[in-house]
């Protein structure tokens, strides 16, 4: 039993900084003018721990043109296994401690790691590119690799996509 109570305790060490961590993600498309988004009036929900560990997630480019939802516009696709978790949600950005599934030809947070800071917003198209990747079209880098508040990880593809 303590060793049950011992595992209960380390999850909720390892997720409550979540809540905190998107706090600072603001969107001018999803939250008018990049304010605050406002709290839903949702009952809460359980949610599995799986849903709140967070994963690496490494963004990867694609254009191959046959295959490529939306005409290739400016968005992401993602592996079914992410959607729905602390890295694939709908947003406002506040509901990462209690993520949904992103709908197909809407926004989705997609966050690279643990911290808000590695999150981005991109219009969500379906499933595509194998566990722990994010693959956005070249329309998506060209539109959003001159903006300031990109992640990280999208900075370095970024980097490499010009």
């Amino acid at each position: 039993m303590r060793g049950v109570l011992l595992i209960l305790v380390g999850l909720l060490i390892a997720c409550a900084p979540l809540e905190d961590d998107l706090r600072s993600v603001t969107n001018p498309d999803v939250n008018s003018g990049g304010a605050e988004a406002e709290e839903l009036d949702e009952p809460r929900r359980e949610v599995p721990p799986s849903v709140m560990v967070a994963r690496t997630i490494t963004p990867t480019i694609y254009d191959d043109g046959l295959a490529c939802p939306g005409g290739c516009d400016a968005h992401v696709v993602l592996h079914p296994s992410v959607n729905g978790t602390v890295n694939a949600f709908r947003p406002p950005a506040d509901s990462r401690r209690q993520p949904q599934k992103c709908v197909s030809g809407e926004p989705c947070f997609v966050c690279f790691g643990r911290g808000g800071d590695t999150c981005a917003l991109a219009t969500y198209r379906g499933s595509g590119p194998p566990e722990n990747k994010f693959d956005f079209t070249t329309d998506y880098y060209r539109a959003n690799c001159g903006r300031d508040d990109l992640p990280e990880a999208l900075r370095g593809a970024c980097r490499g996509f010009y």
